[in-house]
């Protein structure tokens, strides 16, 4: 037995090369050592993650980078430390401004996976309620676009309007009381779309040319306009008081790239005294003036065209105040989306700065010239922005005063003195 297995030993040496005896299982795990690595290596990798990852650092390294031209327009591109471009402006060979591209979504192989296109500008306190477009790309990882939503017809920086395709498919929204509906809908009684709490009714009455109409068709009219401005008091406490108002906040943070929730907690609670001591107001008031005319023909026949012209429009000042105020909180959230970018960006810089300035106190001899040159840097750019900050802060008592002044005027008054009736059409 002990000859069979030398045999068969000696009978491997020779396939591996006439190797000794001492030198055989050393030789062994070293065959072994191959084979696993090859075996390792015949594996299947398995494919990076598709998922894409949002572009969290919009701090660009220049501030002013130089444009390019691309056909007939000029581009600006603006990347941050790691290279990442997250912004592209777009400008006519005359430096006409026309549009932004923002890269919110990357995949790992560099593809954008989310993208924001918005066309118009800045107004005059530098928010975005000048914009006539804004557009939401979306592309799957080999570029492909998959979904578009475009929002149009801003008011005061409130889309009225959007359009979603995906996959072939079109579809149309409008905004009914602060939420997307599909369109077209049925008319109510006010003539605005139907919603939950709107008591819609089923006569459709128009100013022009109106006889008298039935007092059960008035009271039902009334009573649309109590439930379209209860259901927009409702939604703006949900949005822009305290809770609500927070949640907001943060939702804008979180969309514009901002990483942490700093001031929202605080700001939140500003902005929800905001609405309860102000623009509260402005929907009890009128809730109240249109109540108190249901009240007066809750025994009446008939109401007067004339007078159902005053509620039409009465009713129609008071939608055009309601999108006014929740226009001017928009421009609250847009005012601390600034603030945070702008305190984000100062953070951002002064991280740099103070691992620039402990790299240097440290050295020997004591690089005083360099530091003094780091510090005067830093000197004129935290400047500069506590001097923007202050600019954008100055915004807040403005729009206050404009809510304010919304909210104290009553666009429709209680009709007391109803004109008589004549036929009912």
């Amino acid at each position: 037995m002990t000859n069979l297995n030398n045999t068969f030993r000696y009978r491997i040496y020779d396939l591996l090369g006439q190797i000794k005896p001492k030198w055989f299982y050393v030789s062994a795990m070293i065959v072994a050592l191959i084979l696993t690595t090859l075996g390792a290596n015949a594996q299947p990798k398995q494919a990076p993650t598709a998922d894409p990852k949002p572009v969290t650092n919009k701090v660009p390294v220049e501030m002013k980078p130089e444009p390019f031209r691309q056909g007939n327009n000029l581009y600006k591109a603006y990347k941050n430390a790691d290279g990442q471009i997250f912004r592209v402006e777009k400008y006519t060979l005359d430096g006409a401004y026309e549009e932004t591209r923002y890269i919110e979504e990357v995949y790992p192989n560099g593809k954008p996976a989310k993208e924001i296109i918005v066309t118009g500008g800045k107004d005059k306190n530098g928010l975005d309620t000048d914009v006539t477009k804004h557009q939401e790309v979306y592309f799957d990882a080999k570029g492909n676009k998959i979904k578009t939503e475009t929002y149009t017809d801003f008011t005061d920086g409130v889309a009225n309007n959007k359009v979603v395709t995906e996959n072939g498919r079109t579809t149309t929204y409008g905004r009914v009381n602060g939420q997307w509906k599909v369109v077209p809908y049925p008319p109510s009684s006010s003539g605005r779309p139907t919603t939950p709490l709107g008591g819609s009714s089923t006569v459709s009455l128009k100013p022009e040319n109106r006889g008298a109409v039935s007092g059960a068709d008035a009271r039902r009219m009334i009573q649309g306009y109590l439930g379209e401005i209860e259901a927009r008091q409702k939604y703006m406490a949900e949005n822009y008081y305290w809770a609500g108002a927070e949640k907001t906040v943060l939702k804008a943070f979180k969309e514009n790239g901002i990483d942490s929730p700093g001031n929202a907690h605080t700001w939140s609670g500003a902005m929800g005294l905001t609405w309860s001591q102000m623009a509260k107001r402005y929907y009890e008031s009128h809730w109240n003036e249109f109540n108190s005319t249901l009240k007066l023909i809750a025994e009446k026949r008939c109401v007067a065209g004339t007078d159902v012209d005053l509620l039409d429009a009465g009713f129609k000042k008071w939608e055009a105040g309601d999108k006014e105020i929740e226009g001017e909180f928009r421009k609250i959230i847009n005012t601390y989306v600034l603030e945070s970018k702008n305190l984000q960006a100062r953070d951002d810089y002064l991280k740099i700065y103070n691992a620039k300035y402990d790299s240097l106190s440290a050295q020997r001899p004591y690089p005083g010239g360099q530091i003094k040159v780091i510090n005067d840097a830093k000197n004129i750019v935290v400047g500069k922005s506590e001097t923007e900050y202050k600019a954008i802060e100055a915004n807040e008592d403005v729009i206050a005063k404009r809510i304010t002044e919304i909210s104290t005027t009553l666009v429709f008054k209680a009709i007391t003195n109803m004109q008589p009736c004549g036929p009912v059409r």
